[in-house]
């Protein structure tokens, strides 16, 4: 996958992999559809490509980093640099509060996973 077709980076995140602390990086580019789809109505989807950087814990940096490395490469001074600012992708990235709040957040849940898989086992040994 080549940076210059790029055309969107996200993360998803099921409830199971939200409670073991995981998510999907999802990174999409433009290019080689499949021309039978498109004309079954799916022609944004058979456009794109997909790569998929699946159940890791730090999705937030690997996000981020494609990100920035995608902004070098547009900054890089291929074609006009008006036309990579324009093209780059509109990404806000969370103010330092937020960060912490979402950090304290995420060792809250992990503490309750342990506290849950500590009572089960308790409870499996109370089993006959």
């Amino acid at each position: 996958m080549s940076f210059a077709n790029i055309q969107q980076v996200e993360i998803r995140q099921g409830p199971l992999q939200r409670f073991l602390g995981l998510a999907d990086v999802c990174v999409r580019s433009a290019g080689g559809g499949d021309p039978e789809a498109a004309g079954k109505g799916h022609a944004q989807e058979s456009s794109l490509h997909m790569g998929v950087f699946e159940g890791v814990p730090n999705a937030v940096e690997i996000r981020d980093l494609v990100i920035e490395r995608l902004r070098r490469f547009r900054e890089a001074g291929l074609g006009d640099p008006e036309d990579a600012r324009a093209a780059a992708p509109a990404v806000r990235t969370p103010d330092r509060s937020t960060q912490n709040a979402v950090a304290e957040l995420l060792e809250e849940a992990r503490a309750l996973g342990r506290v849950l898989r500590a009572d089960a086992a308790r409870l499996d040994n109370l089993a006959p």
